[in-house]
């Protein structure tokens, strides 16, 4: 089973940010546990890169939960759930991705930003 798309990481990582403030390398851990990833799968690096493919799926998805004012970094190295992520996991829908992150006016702005710039930019792998 190939490792899931960036977007499948949102929702598990909002999850795991309700238990008070975490680092993005714990949360790889227990998010590859959940999706069951081998160890080779957890050992696959980006493209050209150094970081893992987990990890960097991982990374993206606090950046735009955090974009979006669902989770935010109380200092650095870590992030926690906002009262805004708490409300979602209220009545959590069955996948977070950019779609469901444009209704967060943080969000939108985040877009707007990052869409003018030059094509070369860094994307989620």
């Amino acid at each position: 089973m190939p490792i899931p798309d960036f977007h499948s990481f949102f929702l598990p990582v909002l999850r795991i940010s309700d238990g008070g403030a975490i680092k993005p390398s714990e949360a790889v851990d227990i998010i590859a546990d959940e999706f069951e990833i081998t160890e080779r799968e957890r050992d696959e690096l980006v493209p050209g890169g150094t970081i893992t493919r987990v990890k960097d799926r991982v990374k993206w998805a606090v950046t735009y939960l955090v974009h979006a004012g669902l989770v935010e970094r109380p200092r650095r190295g870590y992030f926690a759930i906002t009262p805004l992520g708490k409300t979602v996991l209220l009545d959590p829908p069955e996948r977070i991705d950019r779609k469901f992150l444009l209704q967060f006016e943080g969000f939108r702005d985040f877009q707007s930003r990052t869409g003018t710039r030059r094509p070369s930019r860094v994307k989620p792998t």
